[in-house]
């Protein structure tokens, strides 16, 4: 349950927070990217108008509304608006004996009928009104602590979360935990992720898990990650995954690398990515890859080769 005081949630704010149900409250105003992302919910409850705040979550349940907002707001509470006003104490025409009378003077005044409403100990003005003896009621999703001054964050700059450090939103992957990579969370990583994946520890993904990464993320990668992969793991690449590496890779992609390509994966290949190797390694590429391309790829080949000097 998130307090009714939190008004903006930042990105990623429950990230693979293991969540599967939650309570937002009315006063929510904005909502970051992926909030609830990597979670399974069945249930979403909130009472507000801003409905648009959910349009680009995208979530696997509808928005509900149970009419119970998740903390007392200060319509609720016992406040002096509330109370018993002299217009609405009791006077000398409603009262039933004399023990029960009031005069005007005696009736209960607005400073007066708070403490009578609520006896709990003084509210202080700068947290708003009191209510004594809460009754805990059971938690449907992550309670934030109340804050009404900033947007809520993620609950630290470093988070853990499934064995994987989070740093402003993104995953550090390390040689301790890269075994542990599920192709779930392999494919929701991003290029930015990606790039910030050591070498060495990139180099340990088996072919499946290098299967598991979005043509999207594959762009992130280095000349230095794809050089630290062997033979097989490179082979293991799906032709869309291929395509989209960045030229600059090709530029010192080993020989051997060169060496796996099937005439599936060379249909893919774009000129610049051709254009981009260096003259030695040109003709690593088999020769069932190279009659399958279109001129325009076997001329890029030649034209990297130095035919045309």
């Amino acid at each position: 349950t998130i307090p009714n005081s939190v008004t903006s949630i930042a990105d990623g704010a429950f990230f693979n927070a293991g969540i599967t149900s939650v309570r937002l409250p009315n006063s929510l105003s904005s909502l970051g990217s992926q909030v609830f992302g990597g979670n399974t919910l069945t249930a979403v409850n909130y009472c507000g108008n801003n409905l648009a705040l959910f349009t680009s979550q995208n979530l696997s349940v509808a928005v509900t509304c149970d009419g119970n907002d998740p903390t007392p707001t200060p319509s609720q509470s016992a406040t002096p608006s509330q109370s018993a006003t002299p217009s609405q104490s009791a006077t000398p025409s409603q009262s039933a004996t004399p023990s029960q009378s009031a005069t005007p003077s005696q009736s209960a005044t607005p400073s007066e009928a708070p403490s009578q409403l609520a006896p709990s100990p003084e509210p202080l003005p700068s947290r708003g009104p009191s209510v004594s003896s809460p009754v805990a009621s059971p938690s449907v999703g992550p309670t934030l602590p109340a804050s009404s001054t900033s947007p809520v964050a993620p609950a630290a700059p470093q988070q853990v979360i499934n064995n994987f450090t989070i740093i402003n939103n993104y995953f550090t992957v390390t040689a301790e935990n890269v075994a542990t990579l599920s192709t779930s969370t392999l494919s929701n990583l991003s290029a930015e992720d990606v790039s910030r994946i050591a070498a060495a520890v990139f180099a340990q993904l088996t072919p499946t898990q290098l299967r598991a990464l979005s043509s999207s993320a594959i762009r992130g990668l280095s000349p230095s990650q794809v050089t630290n992969l062997e033979p097989r793991q490179f082979q293991g690449l799906r032709p869309q995954q291929v395509r989209n590496l960045n030229p600059r890779v090709f530029r010192n992609m080993p020989r051997e690398l060169l060496a796996t390509l099937t005439p599936e994966v060379a249909r893919e290949l774009r000129v610049e990515q051709l254009l981009a190797l260096q003259p030695r390694n040109v003709w690593a590429i088999p020769r069932s890859a190279y009659r399958v391309m279109t001129w325009a790829q076997q001329h890029s080949m030649k034209q990297a080769a130095g035919w045309f000097k």
